[in-house]
């Protein structure tokens, strides 16, 4: 069941990245590194604050827009029936 469950949550993480992959997919490395809408559709795909540049993320990275959410959602979840959902 967990299994299943992620890898249908990794499945989702991808969803909006494939079509922008797709459209870089025969350019080479350099041009995808300037190719901007690209960059964009990356940048969306992560919650974080536009006016902060993290050049240290390595071992501290930002989650992606969908985990932060489910993060929420679960922690939401859990305050309205604590016993239950733990």
């Amino acid at each position: 069941m967990m299994a299943l469950l992620s890898s249908s949550v990794v499945a989702s993480l991808f969803e909006n990245l494939n079509p922008a992959n797709l459209k870089v997919s025969h350019r080479s490395p350099e041009e995808v590194a300037v190719n901007e809408d690209f960059w964009a559709t990356i940048q969306r795909s992560f919650s974080v604050t536009l006016g902060i540049v993290d050049l240290n993320n390595g071992g501290v990275s930002r989650s992606p827009r969908m985990v932060t959410e489910a993060f929420v959602r679960y922690t939401w979840q859990q305050e309205d029936a604590t016993a239950y959902a733990m």
